[in-house]
């Protein structure tokens, strides 16, 4: 490499002073782990070598210390770059316990500047075997002198170091070099080792092999690597016969053996078995090849060898589905593939055709415990506890509760299911894996794995959703206790997002305490502890680098200055954190593009709060990118209605919500806008994507921002429009419930009808309860085996009004009466329930009484859903003018 290249490795301009090239050196190398990436750790360590030898050059006369030629310590910098420049003397641990026995090494006024002299050496020079970095570690103890030593060399470098010593780190097979020169002054030797670790490694760069190989065959020196890839090179190429592929697949059994392998050169060994597998594959013998791959992926699973893994893994699984008769061993090697393959179903397929079969086999456990997360993968949560219950308790018991819990979770989380038996089943499978732990831990085995620690999180969430606090609370904090007490967040992401989690579900978990109406200073107290975790959370999402779930935590705690009324403290708390966007805007733009208009978005219902409308509008100007109702659709080749979603949901929330913010009849024109955009699906035939997304914004705003509902009618109920509903599965409950609402607005209360059923099927068939108990929605809510939510209860309720039978509709009205309520809801009642009783009452004339329920609404702290409200309030002001 020439010299600016050097330079550019470093990060500095070209300069020969040692001191700044030392420590641009070390700041380069705490990118690079020795053991996570050799590659980047060798190649900063080649450039700081060379910006020495550089730095050196026109110094040479003067020696490498202002000392005497015969000085103790200079004669021990000679002996040693004499040692490293004879390869054979290198490699040979005696020759240094030989150098390291000079008494200039340990005595008191030589010692300090010996250790200096080696280890700043070392660390440009380092390929040295285990057993010579096992010499230098025995003398120096590098671990206990970590601190000291980390002032003269690189920190990766001591952890490199301390891994060779300790057999933890093999890189290179140094013993078996041939043809290395008396005395290497040129660094030959060290250029061929760094090239060959190279090209071995699943990490190469290198994009000319021949070329690559060919410079290596010009050193003259040999080694069994380079013959490897030579000859898997010519594999690849073609160039080999039968013969030779035979002798290639054969010649590195005693190395890399094919059973009780123990991994130690980790990137040779790599390609050995990637080599047997290319012949494998070449001569159709799918399942060994896959062998071959399985191997290569555990000894580094890169994308490479993913890839490698998941063809052959699917291939034999195809392969093997169809035998006549399978034995516990082919029963073995079929799972595997069907995991690694992701052919799953054809797992569950085979067991299902031999599950009579199996139970006799000695690996029957094992074949459950995975067919059942096959069944996880394919969503079939029922079937997978079912196999998982014929598992005997004791055989893996913890393995057996953790997915049981997962597959709980799954159908208490999945919306619209709310089973009450299965969120009991969750805590249940829960209780018993943390019985499981305490027993681990009196027999000094306790460990926490990501799988129980989730599912402890699981049971916060699940409580959280019952709002059942009193659970929900202890046993949040108890999650965080355990991740921050045994440190199990210490860089691993998994834990760090289960903590996360546990804090959003615990801050929830106490939200839901406030549950009653007037007691303002208990909900405040409440509200204030709530503050205080969800800074907590914060802090620690900004300390993990978590920047989108810290975030998140900005929009749970501006929902909490919304509920206790703190409207000029949110914008300052909020104008905080952009003005800490706008710091950080230079070191990630792509993240300040995400997050700024989300904030801005927030700082607008606050502006609108304190009547600061000209704040607002420079906000919501902002998180519009400042073009209200931007037009990307008219030249696609394809619409893509979801690209402008979003934004034109926000503008057309505001339009109804907050009026004041725009000019004259600013916003009809952009309602009026948007329905233009509808139109364009007609004029083309070629695609319509994010469609019903975009006209299901429409329909829920407009009818609050226009009081003419039969325009609005003419224009959105189309049949045109709605064949395009009928072809996607987005939104149809939401789109026909909301069209049933728009065609009682407009006076046709036939047409109500149709759509109000068609609402309520859709809304069958999209919860995982009715389907699996085969039951409509309605008597889904009757399960006294199920808590149905708010939310379900209202749209049912809903439906029954605009098909004309209010007495259903008040039935189910009156299923929403008790406590489990949204925080939201907290200062005056439910949202959901006074909008319903609101629309009760319009339909059947009571206009005043629906006002009436109107008006609670706004008291009502679910920002945001008062579009419902503004669309009552408009038909009714349509009817008393009629």
């Amino acid at each position: 490499m020439d010299i600016k290249e050097v330079f550019d490795i470093l990060k500095i301009e070209i300069t020969k002073d040692e001191n700044k090239i030392g420590e641009a050196y070390r700041t380069e190398l705490r990118k690079h782990n020795p053991e996570d990436d050799p590659d980047g750790f060798k190649k900063v360590r080649t450039a700081y070598e060379n910006a020495i030898s550089f730095a050196r050059e026109k110094d040479q006369g003067e020696g490498f210390f202002e000392r005497g030629e015969n000085d103790p310590l200079n004669v021990f910098y000679t002996r040693l770059d004499e040692l490293y420049k004879c390869y054979k003397r290198r490699i040979n641990p005696e020759e240094w316990k030989n150098l390291l026995s000079d008494p200039v090494v340990t005595a008191l006024d030589t010692a300090e500047e010996v250790r200096r002299i080696l280890f700043s050496y070392l660390q440009s020079h380092f390929y040295l075997s285990n057993s010579v970095y096992k010499v230098i570690d025995d003398l120096f103890f590098i671990g206990e002198n970590f601190v000291e030593l980390s002032g003269i060399c690189e920190e990766g470098f001591l952890r490199y170091a301390m891994a060779k010593a300790a057999n933890r780190y093999f890189d290179f097979e140094y013993e078996t070099v041939i043809g290395t020169p008396e005395k290497d002054e040129d660094g030959v030797i060290d250029r061929y080792i760094g090239s060959l670790i190279d090209l071995v490694s699943p990490y190469s760069e290198v994009e000319d092999i021949d070329a690559e190989l060919g410079k290596l065959l010009e050193t003259g020196l040999l080694h069994p690597w380079f013959v490897l890839m030579a000859k898997r090179n010519d594999l690849i190429k073609g160039e080999l016969s039968e013969e030779q592929e035979k002798e290639l697949f054969y010649c590195y059994m005693e190395e890399v053996p094919e059973e009780n392998h123990q991994i130690i050169y980790r990137f040779f060994e790599y390609r050995v078995y990637e080599t047997r597998a290319i012949i494998c594959r070449k001569r159709g013998d799918i399942r060994d090849a896959f062998y071959y791959y399985r191997w290569m992926h555990f000894i580094d699973d890169n994308e490479e060898a993913a890839a490698y893994i998941e063809e052959s893994g699917k291939q034999t699984a195809e392969l093997m589905a169809d035998m006549d008769e399978f034995s516990e061993f082919d029963w073995n090697v079929f799972i595997i593939a069907c995991k690694f393959g992701n052919a799953h179903e054809l797992g569950i397929k085979r067991y299902e055709r031999d599950k009579d079969k199996i139970s006799g086999l000695d690996n029957y456990v094992y074949i459950l415990q995975n067919i059942a997360e096959f069944y996880q993968k394919d969503k079939r949560h029922r079937d997978a506890k079912k196999l998982l219950d014929l598992i005997p308790d004791g055989a893996d018991d913890i393995n057996k509760y953790n997915k049981l819990a997962s597959s709980s979770f799954y159908l208490t989380d999945r919306d619209g299911y709310n089973s009450r038996s299965e969120a009991d089943m969750l805590a249940g499978y829960v209780s018993k894996l943390m019985e499981l732990d305490t027993e681990d831990e009196e027999e000094g085995e306790g460990e926490y794995s990501s799988d129980f620690v989730e599912n402890l999180v699981n049971v916060v969430c699940s409580e959280t959703r019952r709002r059942d606090a009193k659970r929900a609370i202890p046993l949040g904090e108890k999650v965080i206790e355990i991740i921050t007490e045994e440190q199990l967040d210490t860089g691993d992401y998994i834990f760090e997002v289960h903590k996360l989690r546990a804090y959003f579900n615990l801050i929830y978990a106490h939200l839901s305490e406030c549950l009653e109406e007037g007691k303002k200073e208990e909900n405040d107290i409440i509200i204030e502890k709530t503050v205080s975790i969800l800074k907590e959370a914060e802090q620690y999402a900004y300390e993990t680098q978590r920047i989108y779930h810290q975030a998140a935590f900005w929009s749970i705690i501006s929902k909490c200055f919304y509920l206790s009324g703190r409207y000029k403290e949110a914008i300052e708390y909020l104008e905080q954190k952009r003005e800490f966007l706008e710091i950080n805007k230079d070191k990630n733009e792509e993240l300040y593009e995400e997050l700024n208009p989300e904030l801005c978005e927030r700082l607008i219902s606050f502006y609108t709060a304190v009547n600061n409308n000209d704040k607002a509008r420079e906000n919501l100007e902002i998180t519009a990118k400042g073009v209200f109702i931007p037009d990307p659709l008219s030249e696609n080749s394809e619409l893509d209605y979801s690209a402008i979603t979003e934004k034109t949901k926000l503008i057309l929330s505001y339009c109804a919500y907050e009026p004041s913010i725009f000019f004259n009849d600013e916003s009809q024109r952009l309602l009026f806008d948007a329905c233009d955009k509808l139109n364009m699906v007609l004029e083309k035939n070629n695609g319509y994507k994010g469609f019903s997304e975009f006209f299901w914004r429409i329909l829920s705003y407009g009818p609050a921002i226009v009081s003419d509902h039969k325009r609005l009618y003419d224009l959105l109920v189309k049949d045109e429009f709605l064949d395009i509903i009928e072809s996607d599965d987005k939104k149809r409950r939401s789109i026909f419930i909301s069209l049933a609402r728009l065609c009682m607005y407009a006076g046709n209360r036939d047409r109500a009808k149709i759509f109000a059923k068609r609402a309520l099927d859709e809304a069958t068939n999209e919860c995982l309860y009715c389907i699996e108990k085969g039951m409509t929605v309605e008597k889904a809510v009757e399960d006294k085996d199920r808590f149905a939510n708010r939310m379900e209860l209202s749209y049912i309720s809903e439906a029954y009004i605009y098909m004309g039978d209010i007495d259903k509709a008040r039935h189910y009205l009156s299923k929403m009466d008790g406590e489990e309520m949204c925080p939201y809801c907290i200062k005056g009642g439910c949202t959901e329930k006074y909008l319903t009783l609101a629309q009760i009452y319009a339909y059947e004339g009571e206009y005043e009484k629906a006002l009436e329920y109107c008006d609670k609404t706004d008291d009502v702290e679910w920002h945001k859903h008062e579009e419902v409200a503004l669309s009552i309030r408009r038909y009714i002001s349509n009817m008393k003018s009629a």
